[in-house]
């Protein structure tokens, strides 16, 4: 037998009463009663009760409480990231993943050209209008940005888990008052970079005077030309074709003792001595013409397969790759002069004060940043004709100190430094123009250059 099946309830012969007669056969006998009721002798009092029943009824519709429709459909938002030194096709599986599993977000990547974009933001923020959401900066700018930037709400970012996941320069560079402003994109630097087939593994320099002299040792004049080289010791000149030589003079002066660039008063103040001894490092490299300059920069002089030793970044490697896939080649370290410490170069996203949605744009901007993103960035970059971006997480610090290109930036990245130049673009062309004016073979660098120096760089630090 079944124990869960239960008998209908027996009806009672219980005597019902008029009401509950008149409510239980309401439906069925509604127009039998309404004919009974307009009859004599009830005509007058039966059309008052159907008059006051039927307004009853009328009051209980109009008075029954309406249950609350709460429209959960999320807001549709369409949020424009600028970026300047990532290729939008690489980001397109991220972007198109993102969208899928948020059908209310719409994603524009615009891929947009160096040259102008910095005045371009700096306009479109001077006449508030037309931002993008989200736009890339170099690491250095970020507090410079800060008035026109949003920080991460807390339950999408907070400070304490920012703090624990990247290297100590990138959490100085994108936080300010136990806020996350920005998130890095990877992590570079300077680097020495050397020929396999004129170097040997026991010759990579640990000091710039191990540099100074490996280089020379390695240059080869030209016999019957003293213009060329039939050997370039290394790619180094203090001039136009040199790459990353303002980052260069940087690095020197931090890697002298000097611990800030600016003093108590937010002043630029390079101290003259130690300014003096950096850069005369950078002369005694380049003195003895280690390269014959031509028409190439400096890094298709090393591809060219004819030059010892380079400085490049991580971002040059798949040029250096694709254009002499025969060269053989391996990276190291910077050199260090007194300090033990190298120089932050990488970019970040931040949020426009003027998104419509502060909270979408950061969740959007996490995402293309996490270490799942990072790690598929880095490896499919090769397939898109790009350099890897060596992780800025430290939860990856393995990954990248086993590649045997990129090792040099695991190895160097925690002890990287950088200085607020609030706008490195013209502050680089300052350091350039010093180095090309000043660090000139047979020249010695003097207190007058440093101190010209300092007023240059503070001339150009006055923001918009």
């Amino acid at each position: 037998m079944d124990t869960n099946f239960q008998a209908p309830i027996a009806k009672q012969n219980n005597p019902v009463s008029p009401v509950k007669y008149f409510l239980e056969n309401f439906k069925e006998n509604f127009f039998s009663i309404v004919k009974k009721l307009i009859k004599p002798p009830f005509s007058f009092i039966g059309m008052g009760v159907i008059v006051i029943i039927l307004f009853l009824f009328v009051l209980g519709i109009l008075s029954k409480p309406k249950s609350l429709h709460v429209d959960t459909t999320p807001q549709d938002y369409t949020l424009k990231l600028w970026s300047f030194s990532e290729n939008a096709d690489h980001y397109k599986k991220l972007i198109d993943a993102y969208e899928l599993a948020n059908p209310h977000i719409k994603v524009i990547f615009e891929q947009r050209q160096n040259s102008d974009y910095r005045s371009v933001i700096n306009q479109r923020i001077t006449d508030g209008v037309n931002m993008p959401d989200i736009f890339e900066v170099n690491n250095s700018e970020i507090n410079f940005y800060l008035g026109y930037i949003l920080p991460s709400p807390t339950d999408i970012i907070n400070y304490s888990d920012f703090n624990n996941a990247y290297y100590p320069q990138a959490i100085i560079d994108n936080s300010n008052s136990g806020n996350v402003y920005g998130l890095p994109t990877g992590i570079d630097g300077l680097m020495l970079v050397y020929n396999k087939d004129l170097v040997k593994d026991t010759e990579l320099p640990k000091y710039w005077s191990d540099l100074v002299n490996l280089s020379n040792a390695k240059t080869k004049a030209n016999g019957s030309d003293e213009t060329k080289n039939d050997k370039n010791g290394i790619a180094a000149a203090s001039d136009e074709k040199m790459l990353y030589l303002d980052e260069i003079a940087q690095l020197l002066i931090f890697q002298n003792r000097q611990k800030s660039f600016y003093d108590d008063t937010l002043q630029v103040n390079i101290k003259p001595t130690l300014g003096q001894d950096a850069i005369n490092q950078f002369i005694k490299l380049v003195e003895k013409r280690p390269w014959d300059i031509s028409t190439d920069d400096s890094l298709q002089a090393f591809i060219k397969g004819n030059t010892a030793y380079g400085i490049v970044k991580a971002k040059d490697i798949y040029d250096i790759q694709s254009k002499n896939p025969n060269l053989k080649f391996g990276t190291a370290i910077m050199p260090v002069l007194v300090d033990q410490v190298h120089l932050a170069s990488y970019t970040s996203f931040v949020v426009s004060n003027q998104t419509s949605s502060q909270t979408e744009a950061w969740k959007l901007m996490k995402y293309l940043t996490n270490e799942d993103s990072v790690k598929y960035l880095s490896g499919s970059a090769t397939d898109f004709k790009l350099s890897k971006k060596p992780s800025p997480f430290i939860s990856q610090s393995m990954d990248v100190k086993n590649d045997p290109v990129y090792s040099p930036i695991a190895a160097m990245a925690p002890n990287m430094v950088n200085w607020e130049s609030v706008n490195s673009v013209e502050t680089n062309k300052v350091f350039k123009t010093f180095m090309i004016t000043s660090a000139i073979p047979g020249n010695s660098i003097t207190e007058d250059n440093i101190s010209n120096l300092n007023i240059n760089l503070n001339a150009v630090l006055g923001g918009f």
